[in-house]
Formats: structure tokens, sequence, C-alpha cells
């Protein structure tokens, strides 16, 4: 089976992948740890605000995501014609 059909699928889930780096895992854990402390000084409102905050953040960063998966794709399609075509199709 080709990938694009393993993609469309459902058999590829790139959203499973995770990262499996001990950097990674650290920047996460400080980051959890610093915004449950925050959270520990702030009133109710301060905590609604903040919680959108974070809610508004985290959809920046799903449309960053998709768009740098989008860019990754459109690069790696590139230097397939590339290669395929030896470099007739600069012009794509």
């Amino acid at each position: 089976m080709y990938a694009l059909e393993d993609l469309w699928s459902g058999k590829i889930n790139l959203h499973e992948k995770g990262f499996p780096s001990t950097q990674y895992a650290k920047a996460m854990r400080k980051l959890a740890d610093c915004g449950e402390a925050l959270m520990g000084t702030l009133n109710d409102e301060q905590r609604k605000v903040f919680s959108e905050y974070m809610d508004d953040q985290l959809e920046v960063s799903v449309i960053a995501d998709c768009a740098s998966f989008i860019d990754g794709f459109r690069l790696g399609a590139k230097i397939m014609l590339d290669v395929l075509t030896e470099g007739e199709m600069k012009d794509i």
C-alpha cells in the first residue's frame, strides 16, 4: 500500500508520534510545574483569564504546527520533483 493511502486510511497517525527525547520531557515537566505554581497564586477571575490565555495559545500552536507540516510536505514534494526530473522543473 502507498504511504498516502496509509495516511488516508488512518494507518499512519501523526498525532501518536510523541517526543521521545528526555530534553522535551524535562521541558514539558518544567512547564507543567510552573503552570501549577502560577495557578496556585491566582484568584478565581485571574484563573479564568489565564485558562482562556492557555486555550488561545494552544490554538495558535495547532495552527502553526499545521502550517509547518504543510510547508514540510511541500518541500518534500519539491525535492522529489527535483530528483525525479533532474532539476528540469525549476519554475514550480
